[in-house]
């Protein structure tokens, strides 16, 4: 059966994730080393610096929160190049960080498609040396939008004037502080400028979205925050269950098979401690800091990540495997027909899933949110180790704790398997995000269903055939993106979220 219907089901889910799941790319936007180039000549524009030679880091952004609200609202499609113009599809987020002892810091550049700055900040001791050489003149708005802008963009020349202030700092300079409006019919953006005499020294930019139906959507929004920390809440119940079952309960555990599930977590983290070094560099980097402290920093985060992620998975697996062996749950007989079973329940789950939402989308009961495309992940650093590093980590954490140690205690507590999968299943369909799904319930409907699954598969036939059937879903949804290339001229493409 697993033979005849596996390549039919993988068939179901090339032939139909385009249109259950579209992605989009930005257009126009250049490649890493063209921006990084376009990167150093804003940063000379705009406040004098050479940053030829300092260490550069850059990842893509994306604003999936205001994405998402618009989507929700359904004032996405009209807003296509409302948010194509001002980045928040897709745009370059670069900094640079100082190779000088005797000056350290940091510059941060946001780039549009088109070269257009749209986030600025100069960090650390550089930022008085910047100012100490600005000079006495002062920037005017039209000046300002025009540097801003670039030499061929005009970006910045739709937006209008909102006000201006200057304040007297400590050390005599002048500093102004400029803002401009960018707005469309459903988003407003609030811009600001601070400048020094002929230097700018801060850009930074506050999206609010005003479509009418938005207010409904931050209230379902707000929902959905509750109820993840209601999952989040029975997660930790478990765990503290859990501790309390090895500390009073006692009973027998495989030790091999706890290193077994532990072991890939904490490898998993590790991993992906160079991408976590890098959009940390970008978005959070502290211009007080050296360089090599900084690393020193992340490095030992990344430890402390991995360090907690183990120790969670330990002690749900402990626990977990306690219980199964007082209630009898046969956890890894028939290991090979467990991951036969469990594979093949994966590919019902991604063919079946990618012609249901793909069949709801054509008949226009759901909508979904476009994610970025292959070539955007690409700029992000989004790598096939990377994603199997995820892949491996939420499907032995999430099935750990919500299959082995939740479905066990509650078979243990209730006598209902059905019971036990049931509740599992909920509280594991809120701790994951529906915003790019409309109508929510859909994406929970989907989540509680297949969990229900799980914790039946659990009860039936064992944590193997759970744990295949959550990893060949991640992995096979999340890598294909990535290795398999659209036709040209498709607006809608591919893109999964990671349960």
């Amino acid at each position: 059966m697993f033979g005849l219907s596996a390549p039919l089901l993988l068939w179901l889910f090339l032939r139909y994730r385009r249109t259950a799941y579209p992605a989009v790319a930005p257009r126009g936007l250049p490649g890493r080393q063209d921006a990084l180039r376009q990167a150093r000549n804003a940063v000379r524009r705009l406040c004098g610096v050479d940053v030829e030679g300092w260490r550069a880091f850059a990842t893509l952004w994306f604003d999936g929160e205001t994405v998402d609200k618009l989507h929700q609202a359904g004032a996405v499609d009209r807003q296509q190049d409302f948010l194509q113009d001002w980045g928040l599809r897709g745009s370059w987020r670069i900094r640079f960080l100082s190779n000088d002892t005797g000056t350290p810091g940091s510059i941060l550049v946001g780039l549009s498609a088109d070269g257009a700055v749209l986030l600025f900040d100069v960090d650390g001791p550089v930022r008085q040396h910047i100012i100490d050489h600005a000079g006495d003149s002062t920037l005017s708005a039209p000046e300002l939008r025009t540097r801003l802008d670039g030499a061929d963009g005009a970006l910045w020349r739709t937006t209008r004037s909102s006000g201006r202030g200057e304040f007297e700092r400590a050390d005599g300079d002048i500093e102004s502080l400029h803002r401009f409006r960018a707005a469309s019919a459903d988003v407003r953006i609030d811009l600001s400028a601070e400048t020094v005499g002929g230097a700018i020294l801060r850009v930074d930019s506050v999206i609010e979205v005003v479509e009418q139906d938005v207010r409904e959507v931050e209230r379902a929004e707000q929902r959905e925050a509750l109820a993840s920390v209601g999952g989040l809440l029975g997660a930790v119940l478990a765990l503290v269950t859990g501790v309390a079952i090895l500390a009073f309960a006692g009973g027998r555990a495989d030790p091999y098979l706890v290193l077994a599930l532990a072991g890939p977590v904490l490898l998993a983290v590790l991993a992906n401690e160079r991408a976590a070094l890098e959009n940390s560099a970008v978005n959070a980097y502290d211009g007080r800091l050296s360089w090599s402290a900084f690393r020193t920093v992340n490095v030992l985060m990344s430890a402390v990540t991995g360090i907690v992620s183990t120790a969670v998975v330990v002690i749900a697996a402990l626990a977990g495997l306690v219980v199964a062996d007082r209630i009898g749950l046969p956890l890894l007989d028939q290991p090979l027909r467990q991951l036969l079973w469990g594979s093949w329940i994966g590919l019902i789950w991604l063919g079946l899933g990618a012609m249901g939402y793909a069949l709801l989308r054509n008949a226009g009961i759901a909508r979904i949110s476009a994610a970025p495309d292959q070539g955007s992940l690409r700029h992000a650093g989004v790598g096939v180790g990377g994603v199997l590093g995820v892949t491996v980590q939420s499907a032995i954490s999430e099935e750990v704790v919500f299959r082995l140690l939740g479905v066990a205690v509650l078979v243990w507590l209730t006598g209902s398997p059905l019971v036990a999968a049931v509740v599992t299943a909920v509280l594991w369909a809120t701790m994951h995000s529906g915003s790019a799904f409309t109508p929510r319930w859909i994406r929970m409907g989907e989540l509680v269903l297949v969990g229900t699954v799980l914790g039946v598969v659990v009860v039936e036939l064992g944590l193997l055939a759970a744990l295949a059937a959550h990893a060949v879903f991640n992995a096979v949804s999340l890598v294909t993106p990535l290795l398999v290339r659209d036709r040209p001229g498709l607006q809608a493409r591919h893109g999964v979220a990671v349960t």
